[in-house]
C-alpha cells in the first residue's frame, strides 16, 4: 500500500479513540466530536478514492 494512502488512513485511530472513550470511560460525544470524525472520514475517503498516478 502506498504511504500516501496508509498514513492518512492511520487517522481512523482518532475515531476509534473517541468511540473507546465513550464506551469505556463514559466521555460524552459532542456535536463537535461528531463533526470532527465526519471530516476525518471524508478526508480519508477522498484520499482512498483518488486516482492513482502511474
Amino acid at each position: 500500500m502506498p504511504l500516501s494512502v496508509a498514513y492518512p488512513a492511520q487517522s481512523v485511530a482518532y475515531i476509534l479513540g473517541v468511540m473507546g472513550a465513550f464506551v469505556w470511560f463514559g466521555e460524552p460525544i459532542t456535536v463537535w466530536k461528531v463533526l470532527g470524525c465526519l471530516l476525518i472520514m471524508a478526508g480519508v475517503s477522498l484520499i482512498g478514492f483518488a486516482p492513482r498516478a502511474s
